[in-house]
């Protein structure tokens, strides 16, 4: 996310509310409040506008961006004057020449890209970086640079294999029926999320109906998570409570059920849930759909 200029907030000293929030979280163990572009991170962590190497896809105004990128990309100087052409925005800014010749386009399009990503928000990136004092967590993140992670926005999903990882199965003897069991249950949620992921999950469903075929399309590895801890990825603190799974021997029930406040999934082990067949997928597939993880991720 890119800071946008807003004058009201500015004058109302919303950011730096915004500030003291999300060090409150980072302290308390919230999930990570990484939501910034790479730009503004490093105008936080360094607060010297030297150092930073501005990326034209942080802009948060869209046509900038687009007219920007045709400014960057172009090969000759006749491409160049028309990319120009489109660029108004441009007389705003005080300093940049009105005439680029192509051998200038890089330091043009760092000069703009720099403007937009932290000059022109540079009074509100001020009170987010006063408000982030709070707790002392910005003193740590500049002391120790690799916090950044807890900031800086990732455009990475969860994987499968990371959200296995993270849950860990609290299974029976070694060697005992029930072992055996539940290695199965686990083995059919581990291709549960193999399907989310490698989006092949509607094909293991008999007739799915249309809710559930859009309710698949948005569906990832980091909402089962979120059903089951509250946050579609581990909190800067790492989760009170160590996610785990459970398993509960009851024949009338098949439908997974989740207790967040503990991270426990609670996976049923009987003849419908160990079967050869793909009507595990459909059960826990209802248990998401009924469990508002959009709303949690």
């Amino acid at each position: 996310m890119a800071v946008r200029c807003n004058v009201h907030c500015q004058s109302n000293g919303t950011f730096r509310i915004i500030g003291q929030m999300l060090s409150t979280i980072i302290t308390q163990g919230g999930q990570s409040p990484a939501i910034f572009t790479k730009s503004c991170v490093e105008y936080i962590i360094y607060g010297d506008i030297d150092k930073i190497k501005p990326d034209i896809d942080d802009i948060p105004d869209a046509e900038v961006r687009r007219t920007l990128k045709k400014v960057r990309d172009s090969q000759t100087q006749t491409a160049l004057n028309a990319a120009l052409a489109e660029c108004d925005w441009r007389f705003e800014i005080d300093g940049l020449p009105r005439n680029v010749n192509i051998q200038d386009v890089q330091t043009f399009t760092n000069e703009c890209a720099l403007y937009f990503t932290v000059l022109k928000p540079q009074g509100m990136l001020d009170q987010l970086i006063a408000g982030l004092k709070y707790y002392g967590v910005l003193e740590l993140i500049r002391e120790h640079p690799a916090m950044k992670v807890l900031l800086e926005a990732n455009s990475e999903e969860m994987t499968a294999d990371q959200v296995t990882r993270i849950l860990k199965p609290m299974y029976s003897a070694a060697g005992s029926n029930r072992r055996k069991q539940e290695e199965l249950v686990i083995v059919k949620f581990q291709d549960f999320l193999n399907c989310i992921q490698d989006g092949d999950l509607l094909d293991r469903i008999d007739k799915p109906t249309a809710e559930e075929q859009e309710f698949v399309s948005r569906l990832t590895p980091g909402h089962v998570l979120a059903f089951v801890t509250g946050a579609s990825r581990p909190p800067a603190a790492g989760f009170d409570t160590k996610p785990n799974i459970q398993f509960v021997y009851d024949e009338d029930r098949v439908y997974p059920t989740a207790q967040t406040c503990s991270s426990c999934l609670m996976l049923f082990v009987n003849n419908q849930t160990t079967a050869d067949s793909d009507d595990f997928v459909r059960f826990f597939l209802t248990s998401l759909m009924n469990g508002s993880i959009f709303s949690l991720a």
